[in-house]
């Protein structure tokens, strides 16, 4: 079994450090790399000791300091439906931060006037099914707990709450960065959770994300569910099946 390799640039000290994790993946490790368990940290003094010079070039900022307490990532959205795009996000922001869990939050009511067309129990039953396959992934139906408006602010400061002991990253993309002047207490939000930048085409790539996301639309897919055309690909078969056994979709404009 070869490793992958990952080297991260943290914030650990005046000076720095590097860390490198060794994680169980298809591609071959070098040699001159020590060959150490899965997800092990190797450090090193400075940029300069790190074997094999094309790894250096690898070096990654992050928004802040690989965890050493326990922290989990919360990624919200209207999940209607959930699509393949959705799926890669947690993989992502784990691979990234070095995190292992990861909550999924779907709306219950959209608070900048976005409505969906599916009830929220639809919605939340899809994100099971599309984030089922994810080992750290939680679905949580906690917005419809809260109830009425849906706000981050809301769903964080309870997730806060529940897990007080946590550090919490917020995922949003890069697209939504141009609406944080609308959120209810972006401020207060960001003083809470450190926001985790996922890339999208047309948007400048955060320096964690450096490539997109594939360009994947709800609206365009429930448009082809509509016209009765192929989703393949777009959507989990669990998810398919859902949609067609419950006849969701059918009537989009």
């Amino acid at each position: 079994m070869g490793h992958f390799i990952e080297i991260l640039e943290t914030p650990c000290g005046a000076e720095g450090e590097y860390l490198l994790f060794c994680r169980h993946a298809p591609t071959i490790m070098p040699e001159s790399l020590p060959r150490e368990p899965d997800r092990r940290v190797l450090k090193w003094e400075s940029l300069d000791a790190i074997p094999e010079p094309r790894y250096r070039s690898w070096v990654t900022t992050l928004p802040s300091e690989v965890p050493s307490t326990p922290a989990l990532a919360v990624f919200g959205g209207s999940f209607d439906p959930p699509h393949a795009a959705h799926a890669l996000v947690p993989p992502l922001v784990m691979h990234a931060t070095g995190i292992s869990r990861v909550i999924v939050t779907p709306t219950y009511s959209h608070a900048l006037q976005k409505g969906t067309k599916t009830s929220f129990e639809h919605r939340l039953r899809m994100t099971q099914l599309a984030m089922s396959h994810l080992t750290g992934v939680e679905v949580s139906p906690i917005e419809a707990d809260l109830g009425g408006t849906s706000r981050t602010y809301r769903t964080l400061e309870a997730l806060a709450t529940q897990n007080p002991s946590h550090r919490i990253y917020l995922v949003i993309g890069a697209d939504i960065l141009e609406e944080t002047h609308r959120w209810y207490r972006w401020d207060d939000i960001t003083s809470m959770a450190t926001p985790f930048v996922v890339g999208r085409a047309g948007y400048p790539s955060p320096p964690h994300c450096p490539f997109d996301l594939p360009e994947i639309s709800s609206t365009a897919i429930r448009g082809r569910l509509a016209g009765s055309l192929d989703t393949q690909g777009l959507l989990a078969p669990q998810v398919a099946h859902y949609i067609s056994a419950h006849g969701l979709y059918r009537d989009e404009a």
